[in-house]
């Protein structure tokens, strides 16, 4: 073999081995690009599989005193305000006695009634009864009952009030001889009316009444009758003496 054929041989030789090495160069190239363009495209799925952050949803009809915009629920003071009205409601129920006649309907020590006012509380009576079934059924507790006993009785002092009041200033319309005036007026009725009229009238007039029963006695009676001295006639008279002079004018 020549020098020149040995040349050849090695020259083809070196040039396989550079074309299988740029071959394999070339493999790996393609891996590798292979693979970072799998792990570009990964990428984006793990991105989306992390939701994205949102603002709290708060519940229809939650008051704003358990609410924050920013954390949504405030679950502490939700749980400590249901725990404090569940505290009450109990508290509630326990003190519902068990049949209406357990409520004490009296007046308590909170009113003060003034001397001579009558504040009727009987529980036997026909509104209290229906006052007490009522509250039962309606499953008010002692406490709250006891606290409409009190509002009751405390107007019924305002309208008691009310009426000696309105009496005072009907007798100071009378003058100094106010109650010299009223005395002379109601036995002039007791003595000229039948008991249960006279009842009747005296129950239902007031001091501011007197001027024009003055009248009336002046006119039927004499202007001597009522005098101021209270004094009662010997026998009492018809309504026909009283309103018409004697029984002949009444016939007229």
């Amino acid at each position: 073999m020549t020098e020149a054929t040995e040349n050849a041989e090695a020259n083809e030789g070196a040039g396989a081995a550079a074309t299988e090495a740029a071959a394999a160069a070339a493999t790996e190239g393609t891996a590798a690009e292979t693979g970072a363009s799998t792990e570009s495209a990964a990428a984006p799925k793990e991105q989306a599989a992390e939701p994205a952050a949102s603002a709290p949803l708060r519940p229809e009809g939650l008051p704003d005193e358990f609410w924050d915009d920013a954390k949504g629920v405030k679950a502490a003071d939700l749980f400590a305000a249901y725990r404090d009205l569940k505290t009450q409601t109990d508290t509630a129920r326990a003190d519902v006695p068990e049949a209406p006649d357990g409520y004490e309907l009296a007046v308590s020590e909170a009113v003060t009634v003034p001397e001579g006012f009558v504040i009727d509380t009987d529980k036997d009576s026909p509104f209290f009864k229906e006052f007490a079934a009522a509250a039962h059924e309606a499953g008010m507790p002692k406490a709250a009952v006891q606290k409409m006993v009190d509002a009751y009785a405390r107007q019924q002092i305002a309208a008691q009030n009310a009426v000696v009041e309105d009496y005072a200033t009907q007798m100071s319309g009378l003058g100094d001889r106010a109650k010299e005036r009223t005395e002379a007026a109601k036995n002039w009725v007791l003595a000229n009316l039948p008991e249960k009229e006279a009842d009747a009238l005296l129950n239902n007039i007031g001091p501011g009444a007197v001027p024009g029963l003055e009248r009336i006695i002046a006119l039927r009676s004499g202007p001597d009758m009522p005098g101021g001295t209270g004094s009662k006639p010997s026998r009492p008279k018809s309504r026909e003496e009283i309103f018409y002079g004697n029984s002949e004018q009444g016939a007229r």
